[in-house]
């Protein structure tokens, strides 16, 4: 078997086991190694820890979800408007996997180069037609995305001090709509 096959193993014996996973957190690097018919050292060989891969298995899971985000982006709505439904596609995805929260946000904010999804940015720097410097644009995408990807780590405690429940519908996009108000502001409101 060539390397890449073992690669796609393991990749893909991760993501079967963290969706047939109750608790994921739970899956071990041998029970992927074991699923995927390849020797453990495998792992780190090729995704340099368990971590990576298990990541690397929820971002694939996740993007497959992503894909059709295309179609909630309409461009004919105001920039304020269009990052409202944006956020609220990805707060939906989170909602439909909060299973893997516990393992992907950690990992995101403290291991992974920061980074924000591209239509995000795209649409705050639309909103800003070069007011700000482009540093500034990437500031609020980060601290949004960031922010909101804790808040659904910590949703029980976020919702003991709020009261903002992010596992509800409604209050999540009321979260969201003072996220959007907040950080993209006519310079007459400012």
């Amino acid at each position: 078997m060539d390397e890449q096959d073992t690669k796609g193993r393991l990749l893909s014996a991760a993501i079967n086991l963290l969706l047939a996973a109750e608790f994921p957190n739970k899956v071990t690097a041998r029970q992927i190694a074991k699923e995927a018919d390849a020797n453990l050292a495998m792992i780190n060989y090729f995704f340099k820890s368990k971590d990576e891969l298990v990541n690397q298995a929820i971002a694939a899971v996740i993007e497959e979800k992503v894909k059709p985000l295309a179609s909630v982006i309409d461009n004919q709505l105001e920039p304020r408007e269009r990052l409202y439904r944006v956020l609220n596609y990805y707060c939906d995805i989170s909602v439909a996997f909060q299973k893997f929260l516990e393992l992907s946000v950690p990992y995101k904010l403290l291991a992974k180069p920061l980074e924000v999804p591209m239509e995000i940015l795209e649409i705050i720097e639309e909103f800003y037609q070069h007011r700000i410097p482009v540093q500034y644009s990437r500031m609020i995408a980060l601290q949004i995305t960031s922010f909101t990807e804790l808040l659904f780590l910590r949703a029980a405690d976020f919702r003991a001090y709020s009261g903002i429940n992010m596992g509800d519908k409604r209050h999540r996009e009321q979260y969201l709509r003072f996220q959007v108000e907040l950080f993209l502001q006519d310079k007459s409101e400012e």
